[in-house]
């Protein structure tokens, strides 16, 4: 297997691309600028180096965003892909024959190399996540207004009838507080989270409590917990990280500890029309999720109806009690 690094160069809002030369295996396809690890090399070293060497530039390495096994023919390799920062420099096309630069959503317009595609879809999906956060970073205050009041009593019944009285309380992704002053209120001990620091201080603000910024996917605790509350909060991951979440949500929980979820009843991945990533559900998607997970079984998965902003929305509800 060949290890090999991929920059995805950020700047003004655009990634650059570099196209294979003529005379090259993959000679007119497309791929993010990189190149072979080297005999003791880190992934980030690698990647400062060859972006020198083929582009002329210094760089910052960022977020790490996939590693993708791919074969070429006889030629096995794996691709790790960093988003990157300029630090000094304008890119140069050493190695390629044309670099362009495009916004995250135009990518695919161009011809890739077959390893590459799977990062650039990630990279896609982890752009639209961006997006996400940052629609709640600006509008926290009219957020927490507006999902403030609504009729959260009978799905607090379901998921506190299986959590002992005193119980620990993870509110991950808790919003502007209002589930997690309830629980607080109701003799629950409560550790309340989110990915906005906007909506954490919202949160801050109404509970009372020390809330803190923290993803699902930063989830490390292990055996912390009576009860996982994840009310419209897993929904804006991508479907392909839901197994993980909930493995990270398995461990977090106590033996017979309880989660509840909850989705936007639909089919698949959208953006919707404030930019934010959704990934709709129904029964029959999550069960097969989930019916086989060695931590968790589904103690209940219904659906439901409520109001928002004057319109009745579908939802797709989960009880798990871990194993």
């Amino acid at each position: 297997m060949i290890e090999v690094t991929a920059a995805i160069i950020e700047r003004g809002g655009k990634v650059l691309a570099a196209r294979r030369p003529p005379g090259d295996p993959l000679a007119g396809f497309w791929e993010f600028p990189g190149g072979k690890l080297e005999a003791g090399e880190t992934h980030r070293q690698c990647l400062r180096r060859e972006l020198e060497e083929e582009l002329g530039v210094e760089c910052e390495v960022g977020d790490f965003v996939l590693s993708n096994p791919h074969t070429y023919g006889d030629k096995q390799v794996r691709l790790h892909a960093y988003c990157v920062r300029l630090v000094a420099g304008e890119p140069q096309p050493r190695d390629h024959d044309r670099l362009c630069w495009l916004e995250p959503a135009a990518l695919m317009a161009l011809q890739w190399a077959a390893a590459d595609i799977p990062i650039v879809e990630r990279y896609q999906q982890l752009c639209a996540q961006r997006q996400t956060l940052d629609y709640y970073e600006q509008n926290a205050s009219a957020y927490a207004e507006e999902t403030r009041a609504l009729p959260m009593e009978p799905l607090y019944s379901r998921f506190l009838a299986l959590v002992p009285p005193a119980g620990r309380i993870l509110d991950l992704g808790c919003g502007s507080g209002r589930d997690s002053l309830f629980f607080a209120r109701s003799g629950y001990r409560v550790t309340a989270v989110d990915a906005s620091p906007a909506m954490v201080a919202e949160a801050a603000r109404l509970t009372g409590l020390e809330a803190g910024v923290m993803r699902a996917q930063q989830l490390e605790a292990q055996a912390c917990y009576e009860g996982i509350w994840c009310s419209a909060s897993l929904l804006h991951s991508p479907q392909a990280e839901l197994p993980e979440l909930f493995d990270r949500i398995a461990r977090a929980l106590v033996p017979e500890g309880v989660c509840y979820a909850s989705f936007k009843r639909g089919a698949g991945e959208r953006v919707d029309g404030r930019g934010r990533l959704f990934c709709d559900q129904t029964p029959e998607s999550l069960a097969p999720l989930l019916q086989h997970h060695p931590l968790l079984k589904i103690e209940s998965l219904w659906e439901s109806r409520s109001p928002l902003r004057g319109v009745e929305q579908g939802w797709c509800n989960l009880l798990l009690r871990r194993r």
